[in-house]
């Protein structure tokens, strides 16, 4: 087996798939859902910045473009890791596909 089927780094993984690259073809299915998570959290942690009174009260938009931009690039890796789950090959990535979600 591959070192990546081993048990790639989370954050290789990511960096990989937010640069717009897909990740591995043997990375295992567990493994996509994990890094899936990872970005859905950002995610969550921009959008809740986002809905902080403090944010809101200075309204700083150089703030607000910067997540923005952010965003952008965490729903493209997010996308990239589901496109990769869409055709499961067995029981296993059938679950794991079913957990990240595909934007559309």
């Amino acid at each position: 087996m591959s070192e990546t089927a081993l048990g790639a780094q989370s954050r290789i993984i990511i960096r990989l798939v937010l640069a717009g690259q897909p990740p591995p073809n043997d990375l295992p299915p567990w493994s996509k859902r994990l890094c899936a998570q990872i970005i859905g959290r950002q995610l969550w942690d921009i959008k809740r910045s986002q809905c902080d009174s403090i944010c809101v009260v200075l309204s700083t938009t150089t703030l607000f473009e910067a997540q923005s931009e952010a965003k952008v690039h965490l729903l493209r890796g997010l996308n990239m890791l589901a496109q990769s789950l869409e055709a499961p090959l067995n029981t296993l990535e059938m679950i794991n596909s079913k957990c990240v979600p595909v934007i559309k």
